[in-house]
């Protein structure tokens, strides 16, 4: 089997996305007899691609318009390199390749469904364009992949109400990198954030509405009430930065709650390890939501215990009770219980610790993803 990884979304440029094609890409290349990607040229991709021991074959297009652009490529590797089967990333993906199949004949087309993507509408304040939209998408998702495999069962859910068959949807958890994250001292951080020994509550992710940062800020004066000292370090960037200092100041929270910025990638595993709870507090936003959280599997990996809410496909990514807790979504005072409940008992928080690193090193790891997608992957042909 000669295998096509066709993506918009991979390294240099960062994100869940690109972590996911990128970690799957190195693995898959040992599973196939022939493996190659199809990507989007970006700025300093050479340095990235110089390094992998598979062809990275770049397509120079604007993402919008990687599908026409993809679409000669690949029927070249096609045709001279007789590749007879592609996963596609996301959906979108798919359109490049179902352009290659119409033109060339049979081809197998499987596709990774994260969540975010089967909602959303770029167009959707133009109520004529959004319909098209919507029912593109829906007509490609349903008529143009052979099997999707959806890293939730929240996503799984979605496929079929857009009206994919259950038989052709597989449920593949992501998984993380535990040679990249894993337990150290991180007393450097803690200095350098001012902190001390005081209790840390953390979140690392992009400054959205639908992370839920701002539910974490209410909750934290219960927090103190209960866990004196404690601060909220926030790891991040985005458009919700001014409302969330706002409310920050609202609450008087200024020497308690932290906006520390992007953190360099080299450093992630670092901060991770610098705090005493991961929490991602996430909301389904409009068309927004959040697919998985490779985060709390990243915080896992790291030994540390994470808060998170049940939506979207968080309660795939936080086994409750086991590796986290599952709160409800806008709900401060249980987000607070939460929080207190593992900064007040230790021997809890040891033993969630303890079963996220369990949990990463037997099952959420990415050569065990990769392994079951390859095996997935030839059982269908």
């Amino acid at each position: 089997m000669r295998l096509l990884l066709v993506t918009t979304d991979f390294p240099p440029d960062l994100g869940g996305t690109q972590t996911y094609a990128f970690e799957l890409a190195i693995r898959l290349n040992d599973q196939f007899d022939r493996f190659a990607v199809v990507t989007l040229f970006v700025n300093d991709c050479d340095t990235v691609d110089s390094q992998l021991a598979f062809p990275v074959y770049r397509v120079h297009s604007s993402s919008d318009l990687f599908p026409i652009k993809a679409r000669s490529v690949i029927a070249r590797l096609r045709k001279h390199e007789r590749y007879d089967s592609v996963f596609c990333v996301s959906w979108y993906a798919v359109v490049a390749c179902l352009l290659v199949r119409l033109s060339s004949g049979p081809l197998k087309i499987f596709s990774a469904a994260h969540g975010r993507e089967l909602i959303m509408n770029p167009v959707a304040r133009i109520p004529l364009l959004a319909s098209i939209y919507r029912g593109f998408r829906s007509l490609v998702i349903r008529h143009g992949v052979n099997r999707f495999f959806a890293v939730s069962r929240y996503t799984r859910n979605v496929l079929i109400q857009i009206g994919v068959a259950d038989s052709q949807v597989h449920v593949l958890n992501n998984g993380t990198n535990p040679n990249q994250f894993f337990p150290e001292d991180a007393s450097h951080i803690r200095a350098r954030l001012g902190v001390g020994d005081r209790p840390v509550i953390m979140t690392i992710g992009r400054l959205v509405q639908r992370k839920g940062i701002d539910t974490m800020i209410e909750a934290l004066p219960i927090v103190q009430d209960r866990i004196p000292g404690a601060v909220y370090v926030i790891a991040g960037s985005g458009p919700e930065l001014d409302s969330l200092q706002r409310l920050r100041k609202a609450l008087r929270l200024e020497h308690s709650v932290f906006f520390i910025g992007r953190v360099a990638s080299d450093e992630l595993r670092s901060y991770y390890n610098a705090c005493d709870v991961f929490v991602l507090p996430a909301r389904e936003a409009h068309e927004d939501v959040e697919g998985f959280g490779i985060v709390f599997l990243e915080a896992a990996a790291c030994g540390k215990p994470s808060i998170g809410t049940r939506t979207g496909g968080i309660p795939d990514a936080i086994i409750n009770g086991e590796t986290g807790i599952l709160v409800d979504p806008d709900a401060p005072d249980q987000l607070a219980e939460a929080v207190i409940k593992i900064l007040g008992e230790p021997d809890l928080a040891d033993l969630l610790g303890e079963g996220g690193l369990e949990h990463v090193r037997n099952t959420a790891n990415w050569d065990m993803v990769a392994s079951k997608l390859a095996e997935w992957l030839k059982s269908d042909i």
